[in-house]
């Protein structure tokens, strides 16, 4: 303990701590760098929400559907920040952005610091200051089956629900039941399906302990599942009163499944290919990251009870996601669809991620251990920074087998063992498979195999390691630690750097889309309705403040796919047919689903380019429309209207 003390003294860990306050101020500066233009562009902001929130726009034109986001209690913080105190949408964003950033951060504090309660200081802040960055940066988290993004920050509530969940499960696991409970409640309040798939993972620990709690503790328990209750009760009544989620007639399930296999992409991951001619893109990654989970349990010396209620909670969260896989493909319910149950997949993630950075940091300071294991890991721990997967397929595989091979003489053939074994053999078999269908895309090699780099970066760190075992330094421990600190620091700052910004000719296009909307708010009437290129995001209502024809992906998603407001589906289909699309063009019905949306919206784009005078005058005098603002690039025929404003990237013509 002396020896620790005298190598990871206090100034160090400061040190290492201001280092990652840094790196997570620049990542909020990096997400929010472009968040006026992103807002324009693609809409579904709660900038937007908040602007439309007192417009009458979506009563003159068609709604983009981020009225919806009422269902969240989370969205009253921006009501307040904008009603209450005054401040300006956008700087609200920002501010709920940071603390989206450091809720995550905490959230991996704290249960770093349950789970590994017993562990050396300088090992647990370690794998705390790599998960905070996981967090925030790189790919270690990217292969949810539900296809989210991570890291993903937008001033929404998924973050803020998924940290208070991640706290909440720490306190349970710590035995705080009843704060546990009021946290838990509040991820509830945020996003209530995290909070349910996060109350199954404690409810399995729960089961799994059943028999270890003292009287006081069952009584707490008791109290917390009341708590839970009545949170529970309070979300459906604000959802089941809110008036705009409130629907008198709903679409049938045959439209619903129809379109939502059109638009949504989280919801159907067997149509959408994911286990399939995608597999690299996701489920590589998931089938990674829950062998060298597995590997991570099972090389630990000694597990502690809350190890084997994470494994158990860890099991459940599997189980939820193959329930999830089943009913989007059964799609026997909208409602079982529409939950999404594979959602479950990204809390399966972070716990896995969890103890595998344990794991790896573990041997990386192990000095007893193999330097190929050490090696190994330390490549491992940074390549989520470096290729668009967790970790490397093979590089794991490899890992697994050699650390097998190297502790041959001492192996426990216990459930862990057999299960992770099982699966690699069983991947193996599936890699196969993919192989014979020509499934593999070599494109994407480096998910498979890993890149040269990382080969390159492997003989580095074992020459490096094999030097320190050969030089004795007093301070090698220190330069150790902070050579490793210092590069994962610089793999996240350029992963940041480069990862997140808009390109520079989508930053130019984003920036003309907004110009044209500040121009539309300045100098024209505020009930005019514009026709706007179908393949356009849902940003025009932001900054323009006025109605719209609506888009694609409004009149057949967004506005009423969530709610299942009939008035609105058909209201959306009516405008949609004005562009004669035929469904049963074979172009729309082929594998993988994640095509039809591509194709479907190109489509469109170029019929309404193609279209000529009459079309739109037709389509004006039945709707009531004023103006149409288009693509600079595609046009293709000239219409004849008045030009009122123009830029690089867009035309606003008025028709009347």
């Amino acid at each position: 303990m002396n020896k620790q003390k005298e190598f990871y003294n206090n100034k160090l860990r400061i040190l290492i701590y201001i280092v990652l306050f840094l790196l997570s101020i620049f990542a909020w500066y990096q997400y929010t760098y472009d968040l006026d233009i992103k807002n324009a562009l693609w809409g579904s902001s709660p900038f937007e929400f908040l602007e439309t929130r007192k417009s009458y726009i979506h009563v003159l034109g068609y709604p983009s559907g981020i009225e919806a986001m009422v269902g969240s209690f989370f969205m009253y913080i921006y009501i307040f920040l904008y009603d209450i105190l005054h401040i300006d949408g956008l700087i609200a964003e920002k501010i709920v952005i940071f603390f989206e950033i450091f809720s995550k951060i905490i959230a991996a504090y704290i249960i770093v610091n349950v789970l590994f309660k017993d562990e050396q200081t300088v090992k647990k802040d370690t794998i705390f200051f790599i998960l905070a960055l996981f967090c925030i940066s790189g790919y270690a988290l990217y292969s949810d089956l539900s296809r989210f993004a991570n890291p993903f920050f937008v001033g929404l509530y998924y973050n803020i629900a998924d940290s208070f969940r991640l706290i909440a499960i720490a306190l349970f696991l710590k035995r705080k039941f009843l704060l546990g409970a009021v946290i838990l409640s509040l991820s509830l309040l945020t996003h209530p399906l995290y909070a349910v798939i996060g109350a199954f993972f404690i409810f399995s620990c729960f089961v799994f302990a059943f028999k270890h709690f003292t009287k006081k503790e069952y009584i707490q328990i008791f109290l917390s599942s009341l708590i839970f209750i009545i949170t529970l009760v309070v979300v459906y009544f604000n959802i089941s009163l809110n008036d705009y989620l409130e629907v008198t007639q709903k679409v049938s399930k045959e439209v619903f499944i129809q379109w939502s296999l059109f638009n949504n992409f989280h919801w159907y991951p067997i149509e959408y290919g994911l286990f399939g001619v995608y597999h690299y893109e996701r489920f590589l990654g998931f089938i990674t990251i829950s062998l060298l989970f597995l590997y991570s349990l099972y090389a630990k010396e000694k597990l502690t009870f809350i190890d084997k209620q994470v494994f158990i909670g860890w099991l459940s969260m599997i189980f939820l996601t193959i329930l999830g896989v089943y009913f989007s493909w059964s799609k026997e319910s909208v409602f079982m669809i529409k939950l999404s149950l594979t959602r479950a997949s990204l809390l399966a993630l972070e716990i896995s991620i969890l103890y595998i950075v344990y794991r790896f940091v573990s041997d990386i300071f192990n000095v007893n251990k193999s330097i190929i294991i050490r090696s190994l890991s330390f490549v491992l721990l940074i390549s989520p920074f470096l290729i668009k997967a967790p970790f490397s397929y093979g590089i794991s595989i490899l890992l697994i087998v050699y650390h097998s091979f190297y502790n041959r003489k001492n192996l426990q053939y216990n459930t862990l063992f057999i299960m992770l074994w099982l699966l690699i053999v069983s991947s193996f078999i599936l890699l196969v498979y993919y192989s014979r269908a020509g499934l593999i895309d070599l494109n994407y090699y480096e998910n498979y195999f890993g890149t040269y780099f990382l080969v390159k970066l492997f003989i580095v760190v074992t020459i490096v390691l094999i030097m320190g075992n050969i030089i004795k330094l007093k301070l090698l421990k220190v330069i150790g630690l902070l050579g490793m600190i210092s590069f994962i620091s610089f793999l996240s700052y350029a992963w940041l750097s480069s990862r997140v910004l808009l390109k520079e000719n989508i930053q130019l296009y984003a920036k003309d889309y907004k110009a044209v909307q500040l121009w539309v708010k300045n100098n024209t009437k505020k009930d005019a309705k514009f026709l706007l290129d179908p393949s356009l995001g849902s940003g025009w209502r932001l900054y323009s403040q006025r109605a719209s024809f609506g888009t694609y992906r409004e009149w057949t998603h967004n506005a009423w796919l969530y709610t299942q407001n009939f008035d609105y589906y058909e209201e959306g289909i009516k405008k949609f047919n004005e562009y004669n699309v035929n469904l049963e063009q074979a172009r729309y019905n082929i594998q993988p689903r994640l095509q039809h949306y591509k194709n479907l919206e190109q489509d469109l784009q170029t019929y309404f380019y193609s279209f000529d005078k009459l079309w739109f005058d037709k389509v004006a005098q039945k709707y009531d429309l004023d103006y149409i603002v288009m693509i600079k690039s595609q046009i293709k025929k000239e219409l004849n209207y008045n030009n009122v404003y123009d830029n690089d990237s867009f035309i606003v013509y008025k028709i009347k």
